[in-house]
C-alpha cells in the first residue's frame, strides 16, 4: 500500500477516534449539565412548597390545600402534590393527576430523607408523561405527622435537547472524517511530491548509465587512437577525456534539491554527494580502462 494513502488512512482514523472522544465527552458533560438545572429547579419549588406547608401549620389550619390546593401549590410547577404519611393525595396540580405520584416502598423512604425518582411510563401514568420527581419529608409538630411534599418537571424537554445534540453530532462526523482524509491526501502528497521527483530523477539517471554501459564507449576509441598516434599525445587525450567524464557526471547525475529546508532537501543533497563519488570513481575507472 502506499504510503500516502497510508497516511490519509491512519489521519481519517485518527480523527474518527478523536471525534468520538470528543463527542462523547461533550455529550455527556451536556446531559450531566441538563440533568443538574433541572434538579436545582426541582429543589427550589420543593423548598418553596415546604414553606407554604409549614406556614400553614404553623397558624393552625386544617387539612392543608384540601379547600384551596391551587394556592398551596403556587410556584411549585405544573407536577406538585402534598401525601399524607399512608399516601393519600392531600393536594395535587392537574398535571400531576389525582393518583399518588409514590408507590409505597417510595413514601416509606421519602417519609425519612429526600428522595430522587425517574418516572417513566410503566411505573406510573402522568398526563405530562415521563418526568422526574423529587420528594421530601415535611415534618410539623402542629400535625403530629409528617408529609411528603413531591414535586416533579417534565423529562421531554432535556431528552429532545438531548436527542438533538447527539443526531448533529453524529450526521456531521462523518462529512468532518471525509474532509480530514481529503487535507491529509493533499498534504501528503505535497510532502511526498520532492520525493517522487528524485525517484523519476534517480530511474533517470539509472536508465541512462545503463545505456552508455552497452554502448562503444567513445572516451576508449579516442584514447585507442590517440595511443596509435604517439606517447604523449595519448596521455593528453586520457587526461582530457576523464575531465570530460567527471564535468558529465557532476552535471547529469545530480538530484534536483528542494527548496525547503528538512529532512527531504538533506537526503537529497546526500544522495548527491553519493552518486558525485560514484560517478567520479567511475571516470577514473574508465580512463584507467582507455590507457
Amino acid at each position: 500500500m502506499p504510503l500516502r494513502v497510508r497516511l490519509t488512512l491512519l489521519f481519517a482514523l485518527g480523527t474518527a477516534l478523536v471525534l468520538l472522544l470528543a463527542g462523547t465527552l461533550f455529550y455527556l458533560l451536556l446531559r450531566a449539565n441538563l440533568r443538574d438545572a433541572v434538579d436545582t429547579d426541582l429543589r427550589t419549588r420543593a423548598d418553596v412548597l415546604t414553606v407554604r406547608l409549614a406556614d400553614r401549620f404553623a397558624a393552625g389550619e386544617p387539612v392543608p390545600g384540601r379547600a384551596d390546593p391551587a394556592d398551596l401549590l403556587a410556584g411549585a410547577g405544573s407536577i406538585a402534590q402534598v401525601l399524607t404519611p399512608a399516601g393519600r393525595p392531600l393536594a395535587s396540580s392537574v398535571d400531576a393527576g389525582t393518583a399518588p405520584l409514590l408507590t409505597a416502598d417510595e413514601l416509606a423512604r421519602a417519609r425519612s430523607r429526600p428522595v430522587w425518582i425517574a418516572s417513566d411510563a410503566g411505573h406510573r401514568a402522568l398526563p405530562a408523561g415521563e418526568a422526574r420527581l423529587y420528594a421530601i419529608p415535611v415534618r410539623a409538630a402542629a400535625a403530629g405527622s409528617t408529609l411528603v411534599a413531591v414535586v416533579g418537571t417534565p423529562t421531554h424537554l432535556t431528552d429532545r435537547a438531548e436527542d438533538r445534540v447527539r443526531n448533529v453530532m453524529v450526521t456531521a462526523t462523518a462529512p468532518l472524517i471525509a474532509l480530514s482524509g481529503l487535507a491529509a491526501w493533499l498534504l501528503s502528497g505535497a510532502a511526498l511530491r520532492p520525493v517522487d521527483r528524485m525517484r523519476r530523477q534517480a530511474a533517470a539517471m539509472a536508465a541512462s548509465d545503463l545505456a552508455s554501459m552497452t554502448s562503444p564507449p567513445a572516451d576508449a576509441i579516442r584514447a585507442g587512437d590517440a595511443s596509435r598516434a604517439g606517447d604523449a599525445s595519448r596521455d593528453g587525450d586520457a587526461s582530457r577525456a576523464g575531465d570530460a567524464s567527471r564535468d558529465g557526471a557532476g552535471a547529469g547525475f545530480q538530484l534536483a534539491v528542494p527548496a525547503t529546508r528538512d529532512e527531504i532537501a538533506a537526503l537529497a543533497r546526500t544522495m548527491n554527494d553519493l552518486l558525485g563519488r560514484l560517478h567520479a570513481a567511475r571516470a577514473r575507472d574508465r580512463a584507467f580502462v582507455a590507457d
